[in-house]
């Protein structure tokens, strides 16, 4: 699915990290498991990734194991939204996948509020931005062998 704000986020990334983080549109579940069969031989596994996709556990699990597929050992996965609300699949997922081992010396945001624009932060007109929580949480790839559930 290709958002409006794309461009400009993908500018804003060129423009802080130049050629070294790019934005991968479509369905994780589809767009991941391609992405690593065309790059990974040619540039190595990622040293950060980043999961701010569905909220269902089915997409997180599956986005959470695809990180896995393409971070180094030693590389951060980070989890958007991880605890906002009851009901969602990402704390689920993601405390499954802390259990099993998958990452080490995980750490968490507190709840955080934040004034956001409606249709999405690139937006700056303050007529269109209303409060909301968040939570990150992260953690690295261990180097030692991972649980069975990884």
């Amino acid at each position: 699915r290709r958002y409006s704000y794309s461009p400009r986020a993908q500018a804003l990334l060129d423009y802080v990290f130049p050629k070294q983080l790019s934005i991968v549109r479509g369905n994780s579940v589809d767009t991941v498991p391609r992405y690593a069969q065309a790059n990974l031989s040619k540039r190595g596994p990622c040293d950060f990734f980043s999961i701010d996709g569905g909220h269902n556990y089915y997409s997180v699990s599956h986005d959470l194991r695809n990180a896995l597929r393409v971070t180094r050992p030693g590389g951060t996965i980070i989890v958007d939204d991880a605890y906002k609300r009851k009901g969602f699949g990402i704390e689920r997922a993601w405390n499954e996948f802390v259990g099993a081992g998958c990452v080490v010396n995980v750490t968490c945001s507190q709840l955080v509020v934040e004034q956001v624009p409606w249709s999405h932060r690139f937006d700056t007109d303050p007529a269109h931005h209303y409060k909301v929580t968040n939570k990150w949480c992260h953690g690295r790839v261990p180097h030692a062998p991972m649980g069975a559930g990884c």
